[in-house]
């Protein structure tokens, strides 16, 4: 298995036990051409049996990561229980940089959320985009409110890159009033008042047959016509797009657009604008409705209890 395909600590715990196997193998060579002695090339030594004979220990373990933890301990004491140095040196330059990498990918294995799990997964493609640093207009938003005007529909737009299944879902529309930052708050002027409209999307990714990964973000509205009429230019773009923003722990994923294209060569170029006060704006949305989500689960499981009370 390639490091980089480890996802899930079922993974880990795979190429855990390839690697052991390879470096036990190993270990044997190395001492009996050290020893001149047959006997670390005994016939128990076949790959079929040194699987049996990882598979009954860990059978005994109860969760993933005693099992990981497992592993880690027998593969450590394959490169230090060596009195030999020079075995140990040629051991560890054999295997001890890929295990090295192993072990970090292991471990972020071990706890990598859905957003995780689809940055790397987006990290791995050639989505590509770029920071527009050009100077723009400044604004300032006031709260984002829900659009209840039927809007949304049943949509999802496909993707599929590096056998990985894409799959885009919009999910709520939102408008904002805002107004250029060198008016201050004189929102009476309503000659400088716009309206910005974003929209809420949901990204699944199917990193494995049926092990799908999930993550939201906020685009502009107008994203969606963009994927309408270009899906195949836009797509990648706005995946580099949300790995960015996800790394920067933010939830707008900024204004994307095509700013050269040559179809003859297939050249593209793409920009992202972001704008930090949408942003902030953006932030304050999410942030009351997770606290009405936490107070909503509160009053049913208030609810519930109370009708096992009643029916005591």
């Amino acid at each position: 298995m390639n490091i980089k395909r480890i996802e899930t600590k079922k993974d880990a715990i795979k190429e855990l036990k390839s690697f052991y196997i390879s470096m036990y193998k190993q270990k044997q060579i190395l001492l009996k051409k050290k020893y001149h002695d047959p006997i670390y090339m005994t016939t128990d030594l076949t790959d079929k049996e040194l699987q049996q004979k990882l598979d009954d220990m860990l059978n005994n373990l109860d969760s993933e990561d005693e099992k990981i933890e497992s592993l880690k301990k027998i593969i450590d004491a394959i490169f230090e229980d060596l009195k030999s140095t020079e075995i140990k040196e040629k051991l560890s330059t054999i295997g001890k940089e890929y295990y090295d990498n192993l072990i970090e990918k292991v471990e972020r294995a071990r706890g990598l959320t859905d957003e995780e799990i689809i940055i790397e997964i987006i990290d791995e493609t050639d989505a590509k985009i770029h920071e527009d640093k050009s100077e723009k207009e400044g604004f300032t938003y006031g709260n984002l409110l829900k659009i209840y005007n039927g809007e949304i529909k049943e949509k999802k737009y496909s993707y599929e890159k590096n056998n990985k299944k894409y799959n885009l879902y919009p999910i709520e529309n939102y408008k904002t009033y805002k107004h250029k930052k060198d008016e201050g708050r004189e929102l009476s002027k309503i000659s400088s008042m716009g309206r910005q409209y974003l929209t809420k999307f949901r990204l699944e990714v199917e990193f494995k047959p049926g092990r799908i990964a999930s993550t939201e973000f906020f685009a502009d509205s107008d994203l969606e016509k963009k994927l309408d009429q270009e899906r195949n230019e836009y797509f990648l773009p706005m995946l580099a797009a949300i790995s960015k923003t996800k790394k920067e722990e933010n939830q707008y994923i900024g204004h994307i657009e095509c700013i050269y294209k040559d179809e003859e060569n297939d050249i593209e170029t793409f920009v992202r604008e972001k704008d930090e006060n949408l942003e902030n704006s953006v932030k304050k949305l999410v942030e009351k409705e997770l606290k009405e989500q936490s107070e909503n689960e509160n009053v049913e499981s208030k609810d519930k209890k109370d009708e096992g009370e009643k029916d005591r």
